[in-house]
């Protein structure tokens, strides 16, 4: 877990020296506020991610495991499409009020959106 850590500081470490190095300042600001912004909303698939594996956990037979997986994961897609979609409407003031282009933005919350299944996943494999 150390030596993961270490490599994962030291590769993101690179990576912001090299971003630093090749885009101007005000472009590396926009992709800075992105990364953050994208940090930050990355809390909500976390979240939902314990109560998944606690759900998960409980069940005592392998079939009502399944049945709580299947069922859960179309919540999991319906929530994100929600967020997807609230964030998809709030995108212009977010996109005002940190100076960055639209398109960015929307990029940044296909990725959002995409990350809701793939923490869904890891907190069943948990």
């Amino acid at each position: 877990m150390i030596f993961g850590s270490f490599f994962t500081s030291s590769i993101n470490y690179l990576y912001h020296l090299i971003m630093g190095r090749n885009l101007e300042p005000a472009n590396y600001g926009i992709l800075a506020s992105i990364i953050s912004l994208i940090g930050l909303l990355g809390l909500i698939p976390a979240s939902l991610g314990l109560v998944t594996t606690k759900v998960v956990a409980s069940a005592k037979r392998k079939r009502q495991a399944n049945n709580m997986v299947y069922i859960l994961n179309k919540h999991v897609w319906f929530i994100g499409v929600i967020f997807f979609m609230v964030l998809l409407f709030l995108s212009p003031f977010i996109a005002k009020f940190l100076k960055v282009n639209e398109l960015f933005l929307i990029i940044g919350l296909l990725v959002f959106l995409l990350s809701f299944p793939t923490h869904f996943t890891r907190s069943v494999l948990q």
